[in-house]
């Protein structure tokens, strides 16, 4: 469980806010997890998101309480709730009107309820039942953050029963000051993390802006100690993650490929920012289309490999980097062993690890199309990977993606 985050108290007052969370934790006794955020807001509307287990549920049972609570600061009356439609979306959501102390108009209050992601369907097993897989990172977040509770309930002793992940919570403990300090609250935060698209600034191009100290922003379990420092706990699990994930849809536009140059100017900076020749990138995605559905002869290599370390703007694509990577957070990773490793990313590690060495771009053959680039960017602390890619149905791209390895 979880209190709204996000909120500005100057358009949406902290009373109300702490009504809606009285009537979000009716809604979820009994250890039902739900987080809630305020996505959007101006004056007139602020758009609060609710995470639950089970949307349908969780709506119907809030629109109960809602209609049960007097939440009109200004008569205390009560108000009418009405259902929501979203663009795109075949669910719908909550409204409802409350007015704060020296207003004389109505704030709207937009409630969206989407999924908290435990797990998804896989196909049928042999006996025709519907297996569940769960999502080992998302499983990981609940077990680190369920170790912390168990830490704080046994009096502080990171060797008690029912923690799974014992030495990482014992070394983190002592070198986060949590040993000295104590542990106040945990708050999950997983489902909340904001996106960070790529920002056009000048000749720089950058991850969700120019501030590096993101931890607010990638948090997925938030610590606070006792003494009041927040230590935002990033997580990560597998042998290769990824730090940023964006759109370039409307960068790369399919019209463009086609007429063998693009327009956008951010496309050519995005492309020479990682050494990227434009004509290639092209022929890469047009090789793709005309293959999609054939058997391709993949005879000899499979990438023609460009080393492009003397071409590239190295400042421009250490800044680059820091925005994706960033600091004032805490790396925790869990490797495909088990083991948990911590990582305190800060401003001096920051900038060190991620200062780019050699950067190689590996893009596929004639013999053997794909819809896809590669470039491999070596720095002190991380393999990186950029790619770009379509991981959609279709052929031309639709994300970038930074993948990393820690050298451990």
């Amino acid at each position: 469980m979880t209190s709204i985050s996000g909120n500005d108290a100057n358009k949406l007052s902290t009373e109300i806010v702490k009504q809606l969370n009285g009537v979000l934790q009716k809604v979820h006794t009994g250890g039902k997890k739900y987080m809630a955020e305020v996505k959007s807001q101006n004056n007139k509307t602020s758009t609060v998101q609710v995470y639950s287990e089970n949307r349908e549920t969780t709506k119907t049972k809030v629109k109960e309480h809602l209609k049960k609570r007097g939440m009109n600061l200004a008569t205390g009356t009560g108000y009418a709730v009405t259902n929501k439609m979203f663009a795109g979306s075949r669910f719908g959501g909550l409204q409802f009107m409350v007015q704060h102390d020296g207003d004389n108009f109505k704030h709207n209050v937009v409630l969206r309820f989407k999924p908290l992601s435990v797990g998804k369907k896989t196909k049928k097993s042999r006996s025709g039942v519907a297996e569940k897989k769960e999502n080992k990172g998302i499983v990981f977040e609940h077990d680190l953050s369920r170790d912390f509770g168990l830490y704080v309930k046994s009096g502080s002793d990171p060797q008690a029963r029912g923690i799974k992940y014992k030495t990482f919570v014992e070394e983190y403990t002592k070198v986060s000051g949590i040993e000295n300090n104590g542990l106040a609250e945990i708050v999950d935060m997983g489902a909340l993390n904001q996106k960070r698209p790529l920002v056009f600034s000048g000749n720089d191009i950058l991850v969700g802006g120019s501030d590096t100290n993101i931890g607010k922003t990638v948090t997925d379990i938030t610590l606070v100690d006792g003494k009041g420092n927040n230590l935002f706990l990033s997580l990560k699990f597998g042998n290769t993650v990824t730090f940023m994930n964006s759109g370039v849809t409307k960068i790369f536009p399919e019209s463009d490929f086609k007429k063998g140059s693009f327009t956008n100017p951010g496309a050519k900076n995005l492309l020479s920012l990682f050494g990227v020749n434009e004509k290639k990138f092209i022929d890469v995605f047009l090789r793709a289309e005309k293959a999609a559905g054939k058997t391709v002869n993949k005879t000899g290599d499979t990438k023609d490999i460009i080393d492009v370390s003397s071409k590239v703007n190295k400042q421009k694509l250490h800044k680059f980097i820091k925005t994706a990577v960033g600091h004032g957070y805490w790396l925790i990773h869990l490797d495909n062993r088990g083991h948990v490793h911590h990582y305190n990313m800060t401003k001096q590690i920051m900038e060190r690890g991620t200062k780019p060495g050699s950067v190689v771009v590996h893009y596929p053959s004639k013999s053997a199309p794909a819809k896809r680039i590669d470039v491999a960017i070596d720095t002190p602390m991380f393999e990186l990977k950029m790619n770009i890619r379509n991981k959609q149905a279709g052929i031309f791209p639709s994300h970038i993606m930074l993948d990393y390895k820690i050298k451990h």
